[in-house]
């Protein structure tokens, strides 16, 4: 069986909505593992500073516009849901719902933009229709 395509780059407004969720789910000292596998270097202090979230979202977003695809954020998905890392089968639960509702919005518009994409004509047709149009209009 063939490897699987990684999935495509995420929108920053999606995986800043997901790191704020995320950050819900974990503490600060927990962070730097997290992250870890996203930078050879450490934070900076600088960044240590920064929000939950803001953290999250700097290293997945680095990442993820270096190597151009959506890896990083679901690395960092995985490694949050960890069943083991909640301390109940309700708080874990709701956190997995709030990141499919998410993940969904998106997987609804990707879809929506799939469809689009396949209705509409190639560029060189579009122009030559939109001249046609033009003419007509003239």
């Amino acid at each position: 069986m063939a490897p699987s395509a990684p999935p495509p780059p995420f929108s920053a407004s999606v995986i800043e909505q997901i790191c704020r969720i995320l950050a819900d789910a974990v503490t600060g000292p927990e962070i730097p593992n997290l992250i870890a596998p996203f930078s050879k270097a450490p934070e900076s202090l600088e960044e240590h500073r920064n929000t939950k979230w803001k953290r999250l979202f700097n290293a997945v977003i680095t990442v993820q516009n270096r190597i151009r695809d959506g890896r990083p954020l679901v690395r960092l998905i995985v490694e949050v849901m960890a069943p083991v890392r909640f301390p109940s089968q309700a708080e874990f639960d709701a956190t997995r719902a709030l990141v499919n509702e998410k993940l969904e919005d998106v997987a609804t518009v990707a879809l929506l933009y799939d469809t689009l994409r396949a209705e509409a004509l190639p560029v060189r047709a579009s122009l030559e229709f939109i001249a046609k149009v033009q003419e007509a209009w003239t």
